[in-house]
């Protein structure tokens, strides 16, 4: 249970920036995304107001010399303007079970915080 608030309190953030969640959407598709169709994605982010949690782990600041972050897990959020919350593209990359718990966690409290009803 400590590892699970450890990366629950310090290890997740939300990207809103559309640049920003590209960068990091691939974790949540096995398929790849041509640089060329990014313009079109981007806009969709833009009208459904997507999101990315992401979930991250700290690298040892002795193996690179300062403290660095990987990202091991990703979930894009997005609504179309009702009261149910979109998720998908979701992904964890080593399936721990702990981990996986901690995004679906933060899409729960997204949810609450913006007062959706429900979630698909």
């Amino acid at each position: 249970m400590q590892i699970v608030e450890v990366i629950r309190n310090k290890q997740t953030r939300i990207l809103e920036n559309p640049d920003e969640i590209m960068k990091n959407i691939q974790i949540g598709i096995s398929i790849p995304i041509l640089p060329e169709f990014w313009k079109y994605m981007q806009s969709d982010f833009e009208e459904y107001n997507a999101k990315s949690i992401i979930l991250e782990e700290e690298v040892d600041i002795k193996t690179f010399g300062k403290m660095t972050d990987k990202v091991i897990g990703h979930a894009l959020i997005y609504d179309d303007g009702g009261d149910v919350l979109f998720f998908g593209f979701f992904r964890v990359y080593d399936h721990d079970p702990r981990k996986i718990e901690v995004i679906v966690d933060r899409i729960i409290e997204y949810a609450r915080i913006n007062h959706f009803t429900s979630m698909d």
